[in-house]
C-alpha cells in the first residue's frame, strides 16, 4: 500500500497481489479551485526578497510578501503620489521567516500608491494601483 499526502487530502491506493506483472493501474487526480498554498510556519528563507504587491491593481486590499533570512529591523509603509506617508503596516524587528502585509485602501482615493519596504538587509519601493 502507497500513501500519498496533502494539505486537502490522504490518498491510499492499495496494490492487489493478485495483479499480473502485465497488468496496469492508472489513477487520475484533479485538484481544482486552489486559492493558494501556505508556506510551513517554521520556513526559513535562504535570501531577502520583497515580492511584488498583488493584486495591483487592486481595491480595496492588496497584500505585500517579503522573505527576511536573519533577524533584522524593518518598516514596511504606504505613501501616496505627493510622497507623503499615510500608513504603516509594520515597524520593528522582524524575526527570520516569510510575512505577508495587507494593507485597506477603502478609505482612500482611486490612484497611485507606493509601498515602502525598508530593512538593514535592503530597501524596495512598488507602485500600486487603487481603483474603485
Amino acid at each position: 500500500m502507497k500513501q500519498f499526502f496533502s494539505s486537502l487530502a490522504i490518498f491510499l491506493v492499495t496494490i492487489s497481489p493478485l495483479m499480473a506483472a502485465s497488468d496496469s493501474l492508472s489513477i487520475a487526480i484533479t485538484i481544482e479551485n486552489v486559492t493558494g498554498i501556505e508556506t510551513p510556519a517554521d520556513f526559513i528563507p535562504d535570501h531577502y526578497e520583497v515580492y511584488a504587491p498583488y493584486p495591483n491593481p487592486f481595491n480595496p486590499e492588496v497584500t505585500v510578501q517579503v522573505d527576511i533570512p536573519e533577524p533584522t529591523s524593518g518598516t514596511i509603509s504606504i505613501y501616496d503620489i505627493l510622497g507623503r506617508q499615510i500608513a504603516t503596516l509594520y515597524q520593528g524587528i522582524i524575526t527570520p521567516g516569510r510575512y505577508q502585509y495587507h494593507w485597506d485602501g477603502m478609505q482612500y482615493a482611486t490612484g497611485m500608491y507606493f509601498v515602502r519596504v525598508s530593512t538593514n538587509l535592503g530597501s524596495q519601493t512598488y507602485k500600486i494601483l487603487l481603483l474603485k
